[in-house]
């Protein structure tokens, strides 16, 4: 499948997801999702066009008292810049 086509896709319900504060549930779920999607779209125009917002968004995700998220976000970052 087309790594550009999936995450274009599903871009917009990531960013409600960070986004929305009635959400919170749903963040460790789309952490894992952008963790598994870095690899394949990391090449991809729309990917790159998405990473700074994505870098900011997922930034407070990082929270001394949810060591889950926490350990999501970190995952994300260690596959972002493993690449």
């Amino acid at each position: 499948m087309d790594p550009e086509y999936i995450f274009s896709k599903v871009i917009d319900r990531i960013y409600f997801g960070l986004t929305t504060p009635t959400s919170a549930h749903q963040i460790g779920n789309i952490l894992n999702l952008i963790s598994s999607l870095v690899s394949p779209c990391i090449n991809t125009l729309v990917f790159a066009k998405h990473l700074g917002a994505l870098l900011m968004q997922t930034l407070p995700a990082i929270d001394l008292n949810d060591s889950d998220k926490t350990l999501n976000a970190l995952k994300f970052y260690v596959n972002m810049y493993s690449i």
